[in-house]
């Protein structure tokens, strides 16, 4: 029997005000103004603010009365700095990569369930609207998401990857042959699932100004109405022309272990076939140098 954790509506509303003002540190805000964002009176919010301004997490100003971050999270963003090695490591590949694609590229690791965006590179030569995806968003490791590090794991890992999605389910064989072309060729391919203004749209609206559990509960909304059977690209053909969403491809650990994936998110479209295989090979590289810099190896090196 699975037991479900209770929720918290008071701790998830903590996390909410800390995010919110994570997001534009720079500012200073009102009572008013959190409640109002966030969707509380208030008299609830007011209580939970001075339990921030106590323990050193916000700063209440004395003449205005507005918040913002306090010197406690310095020591805590530390903390976090040392547990988020991988990301360190990762991200003078990730850079440069980005800087040379002219594009956003992150770095996604599983957790459990999830998949979470441990970091994020945008390109200033990319003018394009950004998806609005930040370091610590969640998204859940089901088909066809993460398929670069499922394609390296054993049967039982594959198999509650494919029981998330029923329309994965109910065509295994279809997906464990993909998942092969993606492990022969080292890297994977999601396709866009809908015109990307659509998406970019979808997104802005869905998760754009929500911050905490909702934010995440919103993104994994936004995930059941853009998934198809259809996204993970199996066979490059280099004559045909393509749309992909993502390029990911996986970096080890010492023990052969999928422990990251370095993604290109929006690379420029429509792209061909052999353009794509070309750009796989580059995101292959990034990848492969994060693994060099992490003393692993891909399972069967």
């Amino acid at each position: 029997m699975v037991v479900m954790a209770r929720r918290s509506p008071q701790t998830e509303r903590l996390v909410e005000i800390v995010e919110y003002l994570a997001a534009a540190p720079q500012d200073t805000h009102q009572l008013t103004d959190i409640a109002r964002q966030l969707g509380i009176d208030k008299a609830t919010c007011y209580p939970m603010l001075t339990e921030l301004t106590r323990v050193g997490w916000l700063v209440k100003e004395q003449r205005t009365k507005a918040y913002r971050l306090g010197p406690r999270l310095v020591a805590v963003g530390e903390a976090a700095a040392v547990a988020q090695q991988l990301a360190e490591v990762a991200q003078p590949a990730i850079a440069a990569l980005s800087a040379d694609l002219g594009c956003m590229v992150c770095l996604v690791t599983p957790s459990s369930a999830d998949l979470v965006i441990a970091h994020v590179e945008r390109s200033p030569q990319d003018a394009r609207p950004d998806l609005p995806v930040h370091p610590g968003d969640r998204l859940e490791f089901r088909p066809p998401l993460g398929a670069v590090l499922i394609a390296w794991a054993g049967p039982h890992a594959v198999d509650v990857w494919l029981r998330r999605d029923p329309v994965y389910a109910a065509d295994p064989g279809q997906c464990h042959h993909t998942l092969g072309v993606v492990r022969g060729r080292g890297f994977a391919v999601e396709m866009l699932p809908v015109p990307i203004t659509e998406l970019r749209s979808m997104a802005s609206d869905t998760i754009g100004e929500f911050y905490g559990s909702r934010r995440a509960q919103r993104m994994a909304g936004n995930q059941d109405h853009t998934l198809s059977s259809a996204q993970l690209l199996g066979d490059i053909d280099k004559g045909a022309v393509y749309e992909p969403l993502g390029i990911s491809s996986a970096c080890f650990d010492a023990s052969g272990a999928a422990v990251a994936a370095v993604a290109v998110i929006e690379p420029p479209t429509p792209i061909a076939g052999a353009a794509l295989m070309e750009l796989g090979g580059r995101v292959r590289a990034a990848a492969a140098a994060v693994t060099a810099r992490l003393g692993g190896h891909p399972p069967d090196a």
